[in-house]
């Protein structure tokens, strides 16, 4: 009998032994998944923090790279005008200086054929001059012929005679033949002086003509060549800014993608890490049932074995 209470004894001992695991693996679990869901917590409040964080960043990042871009452009664009000015500046000047020199060569020009023009009336007027002294030798020499043989007729008796008149007309006509000979002289020089004066003047104003139309030639080419580089520079700029717009948005884009791809690396590695808390509180419940299972189950069996030692079954 002795015996039998020994063996209830020890079967209750058992049982509250059993049941006391039961409350500390309670106990150990429920501590266990307080920690666990704390740190999943955590997880999910760091999770949060860096996927706005890196929002922002994102967001900061596009902004300065927008801002750069566009004074990156506007200088750009501001350089080439300001080039653009300038060449055009350079382009008038030019155009203004090869105006001022074609003003120049036909003023130049022009004086000389007045010049021309000037010398050619005074040969003329020489000439001229030269006729009608010649004009006039000749009626002064045939008049005082025809006083000296008037004379003479008189001394001799023959003035007033049909001989004495006959000689005096022909002395009339010999003189008048003469002045017309030099007047055929003189109006074939003078002739040959306008022609003079007109071929040369029309030959200096050909001369001012080509020079001039050269020099407008020159200076419509050389307007259109600077144009035209003008033109090839500013469109090799714009390409050349094209080129780096691109390269920079390209760099810009990689960067964007190099963040996003930062944040979604974060954001996944937190929510990996709260999903492996969340297991590790559902295991600690699942222990939790367990450590409650068996302790119930130990307390069971040794208060039915004390039972039976005590002889109670």
């Amino acid at each position: 009998m002795a015996l039998f209470s020994s063996l209830a004894a020890i079967g209750t001992g058992l049982a509250i032994g059993g049941t006391a695991m039961g409350v500390g693996a309670v106990a150990s679990g429920i501590l266990a998944k307080q920690a666990a869901d704390a740190k999943g917590r955590v997880y999910r409040n760091m999770t949060q923090w860096a996927q706005g964080q890196y929002q922002d960043i994102g967001e900061y990042q596009g902004a300065a790279q927008q801002d750069l871009m566009t004074s990156f452009v506007n200088s750009r664009r501001q350089n080439l005008d300001e080039y653009t000015n300038q060449y055009n500046t350079l382009i008038a000047d030019y155009d203004t200086r090869y105006r001022e020199l074609e003003q120049a060569y036909a003023q130049q020009a022009m004086g000389v054929e007045q010049q021309f023009g000037a010398g050619m009336a005074r040969v003329r007027q020489t000439a001229e001059v030269g006729r009608l002294n010649t004009l006039a030798a000749i009626d002064q020499a045939t008049q005082s012929n025809l006083n000296r043989m008037t004379q003479a007729q008189a001394f001799m008796g023959l003035g007033g005679t049909t001989f004495g008149q006959a000689a005096l007309a022909a002395e009339q006509r010999a003189g008048a033949l003469q002045r017309g000979v030099v007047e055929e002289q003189y109006a074939s020089q003078l002739a040959g002086i306008e022609q003079q004066t007109v071929t040369g003047m029309t030959q200096l104003q050909q001369q001012r003509l080509a020079g001039q139309m050269g020099l407008m030639g020159q200076r419509v080419t050389g307007g259109l060549q600077m144009r035209g580089q003008l033109g090839q520079q500013r469109f090799a700029t714009q390409e050349e800014t094209a080129r780096q717009v691109i390269g920079l948005g390209a760099d810009f884009l990689q960067q964007q993608v190099n963040v996003e791809r930062e944040r979604v690396a974060r954001v996944l590695g937190g929510k990996e890490a709260q999903a492996q808390y969340a297991g590790a509180g559902y295991q600690t419940a699942a222990a939790i049932a367990g450590g409650v299972g068996s302790g119930i189950a130990s307390g069971i069996f040794g208060m039915y074995g004390g039972a039976l030692a005590g002889g109670y079954v």
